[in-house]
């Protein structure tokens, strides 16, 4: 594999990661707006947010234990700071997830709280924002393209 093809695979992985989650995230919102009086719109949510759970602590494990941004500090010292900002973020977007499950597994159905939920949800989009901005970056840079990123908000997903 030669070092452009290795880059590729760094930023793709990244990529795809942050188009899940992203993906997660956007199917949350309709179904929240609905969860307080639906029943089934309730249950898909909770399902929605447990996945959400599980896959960003997945990303997070990835990277933590040497991933796309761990090879981007092997490759560009200098990214060290922002490397350690994007790490501090991991514990706050997983404790942001972690609120919003609580208040499915605490009732049966969200009622008024729907509107609280929905508000939680649009602060982790916020959050998921500036983090997949801030990896973004740091690839950038260690890795010399963006180009793998540039249908991250464009593409559609299959559903």
């Amino acid at each position: 594999m030669s070092e452009h093809d290795d880059c590729r695979a760094y930023t793709d992985l990244i990529r795809l990661q942050h188009r899940e989650l992203r993906r997660l995230i956007e199917q949350l919102l309709p179904l929240v707006r609905v969860a307080g009086e639906c029943n089934s719109a309730f249950n898909d949510a909770k399902q929605l947010v447990g996945d959400l759970a599980d896959h960003f602590a997945k990303h997070v494990a990835q990277e933590t234990g040497g991933g796309c941004v761990e090879e981007a500090v092997c490759r560009c010292p200098r990214l060290k700071l922002q490397v350690r900002d994007v790490y501090a973020q991991y514990p706050k977007i997983q404790a942001e997830i972690a609120r919003i499950f609580a208040k499915f597994v605490s009732c049966g159905q969200l009622g008024s709280t729907s509107r609280m939920v929905e508000q939680e949800l649009v602060q982790l989009a916020q959050s998921f924002d500036r983090l997949e901005s801030d990896e973004r970056y740091i690839l950038r840079e260690a890795f010399g393209s963006d180009e793998s990123f540039a249908s991250i908000k464009t593409e559609s997903s299959p559903e």
